[in-house]
């Protein structure tokens, strides 16, 4: 980054100076990558989507976030045993096109994830090579939920979401959690997602688990809660220690915009030859409904 600082003093010695301060930066745009962002989960579909990265400070609308897209990679997944190359699909959503790599229709009801089983991902496009790999590890699932009373007694409409989980003893467990109210989508924690087992050891934790939120939205007095009425759904999920890695950077660093005492962080992604992630998911579903 190359700086200009331009300071004049005008007027020296009077009982009247005037300062003009001009700061000129000349900010590097950085080198376009590409990123993936894909998952696994078993007895599901992977889902790889490429983007182009884009300059940090600039200017972000819709039809960038379109053009940022990449077409026509090289994808192909190996799971040990066989070698798949992916197809691109698209969905439309309004104004607004969403374009993924999964599997040809050929293979979409005879190919699903399995836990135990390592993936590879292997991308090939505008020139570049970017390979990444994860494992669908073992379900771990919540031993219960449950709902309590708001604390406050005038927002006896909502409700706390209570899980118990039990950790499996001798070994490091890495989870990773998304929550869906009524038909509304499925939405990751919104602070945090992830969580590690460094302090367990074998114990069981009862918590409250929030609820999961658009990142896109601004939270306001309801975040976390759960309503009277609500049919809510928690996916849990175990994932190994490098997508906990991506996670983790991912939400401390956000977390940290806008806080003066933040420190830089910088993202653990597991792409070789690029940015971003591609994960493994063991899930387990839990479902409540809160009268």
């Amino acid at each position: 980054m190359k700086r200009y600082l331009i300071y004049g003093l005008f007027g020296l010695g009077l009982s009247l100076a005037a300062c003009d301060t001009a700061i000129v930066l000349d900010l590097p745009q950085g080198e376009e990558d590409i990123v993936i962002y894909g998952f696994i989960e078993q007895d599901s579909l992977p889902v790889v989507s490429l983007t182009k990265s884009l300059a940090v400070f600039s200017t972000i609308d819709v039809s960038k976030l379109q053009s940022s897209f990449v077409h026509n990679a090289a994808v192909s997944l190996n799971d040990g045993d066989t070698t798949i190359q992916l197809v691109e699909y698209n969905i439309p959503l309004n104004d607004f096109t969403y374009y993924f790599y999964s599997l040809p229709s050929s293979l979409i009801n005879t190919y699903k994830g399995q836990v135990g089983k390592s993936y590879k991902l292997t991308v090939q496009a505008e020139g570049k090579t970017l390979t990444a790999t994860t494992t669908i590890p073992e379900p771990l699932p919540l031993d219960s939920i449950w709902w309590l009373p708001h604390p406050d007694e005038d927002n006896d409409s909502l409700v706390v979401l209570q899980v118990r989980f039990t950790d499996k003893p001798h070994e490091a467990n890495y989870a990773r959690y998304f929550t869906q109210r009524n038909s509304e989508p499925m939405y990751p924690g919104y602070f945090a997602s992830v969580f590690d087992d460094s302090f367990l050891e074998g114990q069981t934790l009862d918590f409250a688990l929030p609820r999961g939120q658009d990142r896109n939205d601004t939270i306001n007095d309801t975040y976390s809660y759960f309503w009277h009425g609500d049919t809510i759904l928690v996916k849990w999920c175990s994932i190994d220690r490098a997508h906990f890695d991506f996670w983790m950077t991912v939400e401390t660093d956000k977390n940290n915009q806008g806080n003066p005492f933040g420190m830089p962080t910088l993202i653990q992604s597991n792409v070789e030859g690029g940015l971003g992630v591609w994960g493994g998911y063991g899930a387990s579903y839990h479902k409540l409904i809160v009268p």
